[in-house]
């Protein structure tokens, strides 16, 4: 199941718990990340797609990693 918010878990800082699509503005001449063997997939149509257990350490700079930074 994916859906257009975020949903983490314990483990990493933060780690998916489910997957996450959206549709940006980038749009490669070839799909990137096809074979399904990575994290994230971005495809012609600009379809981003995070899958299920990527992890990151949270917003980077000068900012703090509040529900309002996360999805960065």
């Amino acid at each position: 199941m994916t859906t257009k918010y975020i949903s983490y878990k314990d483990g990493y800082k933060y780690q998916l718990d489910e997957g996450y699509k959206v549709e940006i503005n980038i749009i490669p001449d070839n799909d990137i990340g096809a074979d399904k063997s990575h994290y994230i997939q971005l495809d012609t149509p600009g379809h981003l797609a995070v899958t299920k257990g990527y992890a990151w350490d949270g917003p980077s700079g000068p900012t703090f990693g509040t529900e309002n930074f996360m999805r960065g």
